[in-house]
């Protein structure tokens, strides 16, 4: 057990709940954004300062499966995902659409609400795929860490990540793709992913050196 990712969990879970407070907010109160906008700015800037949230999940969820599976992959281990967190997601999916053809009063749509939820992730069930794809990145790190060292993937990782977001913010921000399904692919989150690779391989190692420099660490905070 990684009693550190109980913390890592519980800032991420404040910071989302945040920062969905204060977009449903602004978007409810209208009348109120309108009369004080620098107000509405400072909201706004505390709002995208708490978007951490989600990169946090990902970076726990990579680390968690590095520190649990260091060797290898078990039997089953995709199979076992795919039946308890794959297809609910896509029945959550299904509910979502069916429920957005409700509300739009009419079943016009339905298939498209249904290919955009599941197979796009455009509802709150997103991270199911993002998360999905690390499993698969993990089967094949444990392969490439046998003639890469771990240090380069994470320097690869790193230069891929800030090329396509380079790509996806600037060049395609005006797609469909730059607005909403820039964050789909793995390599939107690859470096995060490959961070926390290295880090639960090598947790005790890295525990060690925080505890040796603990004062000069606390000192440097302050």
């Amino acid at each position: 057990m990684i009693k550190e990712v109980i913390f890592l969990r519980s800032i991420a879970c404040l910071a989302i709940v945040l920062g969905h407070s204060i977009a449903s907010s602004l978007s409810w109160y209208p009348h109120i954004t309108s009369e004080a906008g620098y107000i509405t700015d400072s909201w706004k800037m505390l709002m995208q300062l708490l978007l951490f949230g989600t990169p946090i999940f990902v970076f726990i969820s990579a680390l968690v499966l590095s520190y649990s599976y260091p060797n290898g992959t078990p039997k089953h281990f995709l199979s076992k995902r795919l039946i308890f967190i794959l297809i609910p997601y896509v029945i959550m999916g299904l509910g979502y659409a069916i429920l957005a053809s409700l509300t739009q009063g009419s079943f016009n749509n339905l298939l498209g609400n249904m290919f955009d939820n599941v197979i796009l992730g455009q509802f709150h069930g997103y991270f199911i795929i993002i998360i999905f794809q690390f499993y698969l990145l993990h089967i094949v790190f444990h392969k490439l860490v046998n003639y890469i060292r771990i240090e380069r993937l994470v320097i690869y990782s790193l230069i891929i990540n800030v090329i396509y977001l380079q790509i996806a913010g600037v060049y395609l921000q005006d797609t469909r793709w730059g607005t909403q399904l820039w964050w789909f692919p793995l390599c939107a989150w690859i470096f995060y992913y490959s961070l926390a690779y290295y880090l639960g391989r090598n947790l005790d190692k890295f525990r060690s050196a925080l505890n040796r420099h603990r004062w000069a660490i606390g000192i440097s905070v302050f």
